[in-house]
């Protein structure tokens, strides 16, 4: 098992598994069950579904690592459950924005769908980014005063105007909407509500005066443009001057076209690309870890998680997503 091409020169000194306590089988079924904190009708079902999983064979099943202390063969178990959870169809949980009816987790959707304020769009309770950004506009609440905005008291969405009503109903008057059409589409309808604008942003000159928004909430925009310096150009010439935006982009998402899906965004990246277009960053919130943000790619959303998990601005080099407030 450990030859010098798979491992060291000088074979290693194996643990002999005879001094370790020696263990039961109940105990063992005890100790696996304390560890998962499972009931025992939680174990019994767990046992089940691995007793009639398909697995791969040996031969087919990639490289294994022999472990020689309970620490190493706890890391090795990990890697080998992960590896054979793929192949029995337990993995991924789920799509991280999407529980369908099957779901085990669908009646609690139902639940938080039910319950929705309206501080996250509806059907997106459980997705990790929506819950982050429905935080950091509270946190923008608590730093932007309806005394603060300018004169334009006019808030600026992409598609919906949900998120500005919701959480801006205080600081503008009109809410206004920008809704992508196609390359080369510009088109503005005004009644005494709002304007909807129907335009790529990267040509928003044509149709948006300069100087005419107080805030503009731009959530998940930014990935879809193919030249990302143009459009935060074009936001810094239509808001007026004291005026901010609520803005967020992936750093690790699925590919997702909306019609295209061009860019990531680093913390760094992001800041310099509003600051190259004038804007001050009066915010970068970076919340997560690489705890969260792996678990979420596989299926672990909002509510596996405690609130100051997601939340907190841990500063991590693995944040699922980059929030600025930009001046």
């Amino acid at each position: 098992d450990f030859t010098e091409a798979l491992c060291c020169k000088q074979k290693p000194t194996l643990l002999q598994s005879s001094a370790l306590p020696t263990m039961d089988h109940q105990r063992r079924l005890d100790a696996l069950r304390r560890f998962l904190h499972f009931s025992e009708e939680e174990l019994h079902l767990l046992l089940h579904a691995l007793d009639n999983a398909t697995v791969a064979g040996e031969s087919s099943a990639g490289p294994r690592f022999r472990c020689l202390t309970p620490v190493d063969c706890a890391k090795e178990a990990f890697a080998r459950f992960y590896q054979s959870s793929w192949t029995a169809g337990f993995a991924p949980l789920r799509h991280p924005w999407m529980v369908d009816r099957e779901d085990y987790l669908f009646g609690l959707q139902v639940k938080m769908r039910m319950d929705n304020d309206g501080s996250v769009p509806k059907g997106h309770e459980h997705t990790l980014e929506r819950v982050q950004f429905a935080h950091f506009l509270r946190r923008v609440l608590d730093r932007v005063r309806p005394a603060d905005m300018p004169a334009q008291r006019r808030c600026l969405e992409w598609d919906s105007g949900s998120y500005s009503r919701h959480y801006f109903n205080k600081h503008c008057d009109f809410f206004d909407v920008v809704t992508y059409m196609g390359d080369g589409h510009t088109e503005m309808r005004e009644n005494e509500k709002k304007r909807d604008y129907f335009v790529d942003i990267h040509l928003a000159d044509r149709v948006i005066p300069a100087d005419s928004t107080g805030m503009v909430v731009c959530s998940q925009i930014f990935e879809h443009l193919r030249q990302p310096q143009v459009a935060m150009q074009q936001l810094f010439r239509l808001v007026a001057p004291g005026g901010y935006i609520a803005w967020s982009a992936p750093l690790f998402s699925e590919i997702h076209g909306a019609p295209q899906d061009y860019w990531r965004f680093t913390p760094s990246g992001a800041q310099v690309l509003a600051e190259d277009a004038g804007f001050v960053v009066l915010d970068l919130y970076t919340p997560g870890r690489l705890q969260e943000t792996a678990g979420y790619l596989l299926g672990l959303t909002a509510p596996y998680w405690r609130s100051e998990s997601i939340l907190e601005d841990s500063s991590s080099t693995w944040p699922l997503q980059v929030y600025m407030l930009l001046q």
